[in-house]
């Protein structure tokens, strides 16, 4: 399959990209490449699962969302057209928990429907090469460092100190507080975030794929680029499947930092 352009397309600054229709492209911002895949669940023309990608006036900070809100149709589509609005007015915010602080409280103010999404707001840092990461309540993403040839799960879940409530969906709490991972990128590595229709998809005996099933089949996929990542790790979860379709939006983003 041939579904990731070959052609990074570059972002530019101040530029706010993404959306919730489908999409699969490679977009190239700073010194990171970024390939996406999304498809709306039933062929429809907008989803649930939500990406945006944006770009710092100095081309320093580059701030990527993946979401997934709950519901679908139109209302969602206003939700993802908020969310766009919130990245750019906040485009060139440095601290990266005030920021995922200020989209849940507007989230919220969004979302008068009761709808609620999960999140893994991240922002790469180009002066240290380093990729930010806050989670709320989305599943956890894969990092893999090309020098040791190893994959890991990014979860501090079990190892959270933040007192009291925190990490929740956006638009769930006000005042929620958000915890943050930080990794260095180097030349080769690559952090890998998707929807949960990935980790819930079932073989045909009925068994979830789950987290931990979805990480071993990403060990076993090449790791040329982000764009062939991307791609086979699609192609993988729907051989899991047994060619059957996902139950529900389904959306792959993979960050790369390309060898110098």
């Amino acid at each position: 399959m041939n579904m990731i352009s070959p052609e990074p397309e570059a972002l530019q600054c101040l530029e706010v990209r993404g959306g919730n229709s489908i999409t699969n492209e490679v977009i190239s911002a700073a010194d990171i490449t970024l390939a996406i895949y999304a498809r709306p669940f039933a062929e429809n023309d907008q989803g649930g699962d939500i990406h945006y990608i944006s770009a710092c006036g100095t081309d320093q900070i580059i701030r990527i969302a993946v979401a997934d809100v709950s519901g679908h149709g139109e209302a969602v589509g206003e939700l993802a057209r908020g969310l766009q609005t919130i990245m750019r007015e906040n485009i060139e915010t440095i601290d990266h928990t005030a920021f995922v602080r200020s989209l849940n409280e507007e989230f919220a103010k969004l979302s008068t429907g009761g709808n609620f999404a999960t999140a893994l707001i991240s922002a790469y840092y180009r002066p240290d090469n380093t990729l930010i990461l806050c989670n709320a309540g989305h599943p956890p993403p894969f990092h893999y460092v090309a020098a040791s040839n190893t994959w890991s799960m990014l979860d501090d879940s079990a190892g959270n100190p933040t007192p009291g409530i925190s990490d929740v969906p956006l638009g769930v709490i006000a005042g929620t507080d958000y915890s943050q991972i930080a990794v260095s990128m180097n030349p080769g590595d690559m952090v890998l975030m998707y929807s949960d229709s990935l980790n819930e998809s079932q073989n045909p005996e009925g068994q979830q794929l789950h987290e931990e099933g979805l990480l071993e089949l990403v060990k076993t996929l090449p790791t040329i680029d982000g764009a062939t990542l991307c791609e086979a790790t699609v192609d993988v979860v729907s051989a899991y499947r047994n060619g059957n379709s996902a139950d529900d939006d389904e959306s792959v983003l993979v960050v790369w930092r390309p060898p110098t």
